[in-house]
């Protein structure tokens, strides 16, 4: 079957947490401005819902037939867990700043502990100390746009999400499995996602793509020029590579 020239591919941008469509939108915005009329994006937003389980179903039973997933950290562990669950229903994956691992139990006592401290009213002061330690020194604007989506995020919304974080399953042995073309992006200074996972992903992810970009965990904020042109090469060679097959 050949893919027309006028069909419009469907794609689903996922947030990570504290993050909301303005994460995303100036993304979806340049792709559409470089690849005019050939995509359909959505940004998904996320349910309060505190399970993977939960998550990935609820995305499942509202996305199209078939679509790319473009995940950042937290929203590439779902789109992780969806490619689990549907993998036939995927027609290209790309993860940010995230990865495959379960977290240390360092990790989780850190994620615990500020469930306890937003359980208690602290919310405010959590997502503070949360955008002050990943925000870039000296960019202003970026962090205003990051304080501006963790305030929106609700208290309720980043306990589950801190919970489905902390429960959710491994996925190292599952990434072989993975056929559909794949396009991994870390950053180099990525305090939150050590570049190591996003290699480890590349390796078990036969013909997959792996691109480093010069950024802490918020890649696509904070080097949004090279990490568009990264998305908008991979979108265009997958989808004109699938036009081309009978």
């Amino acid at each position: 079957m050949t893919i027309a020239a006028n069909h419009k591919h469907d794609l689903l941008f996922l947030p990570g947490l504290l993050s909301n469509e303005r994460f995303w939108q100036p993304h979806v915005d340049a792709s559409e401005e470089k690849l005019p009329g050939q995509f359909r994006a959505q940004i998904v937003k996320l349910s309060s819902a505190e399970t993977f389980d939960e998550l990935a179903d609820e995305i499942l039973r509202r996305a199209p037939d078939r679509f790319g997933l473009i995940g950042h950290s937290l929203g590439g562990y779902i789109a992780l867990e969806i490619m689990a669950r549907a993998p036939e229903r995927i027609s290209c994956l790309v993860l940010v700043n995230s990865s495959a691992f379960v977290d240390k139990p360092e990790g989780k006592s850190a994620r615990l502990k500020m469930i306890d401290a937003v359980s208690a009213g602290k919310f405010e002061g959590v997502y503070n100390r949360v955008v002050g330690a990943l925000a870039p020194d000296g960019n202003d604007a970026i962090k205003y746009t990051m304080l501006a989506m963790a305030k929106d995020y609700t208290a309720d919304r980043f306990i589950n999400h801190q919970k489905a974080i902390i429960g959710r399953p491994d996925r190292t042995d599952e990434l072989g499995k993975i056929k559909c073309p794949t396009l991994i992006v870390s950053g180099t200074r990525d305090p939150v996602t050590l570049p190591s996972a996003s290699a480890f992903m590349h390796k078990a992810i036969s013909g997959s793509s792996h691109v480093e970009i010069d950024a802490g965990h918020m890649a696509p904020l904070e080097a949004p020029d090279e990490f568009s042109a990264a998305l908008t090469e991979f979108l265009n060679a997958t989808y004109a590579t699938a036009g081309a097959e009978a």
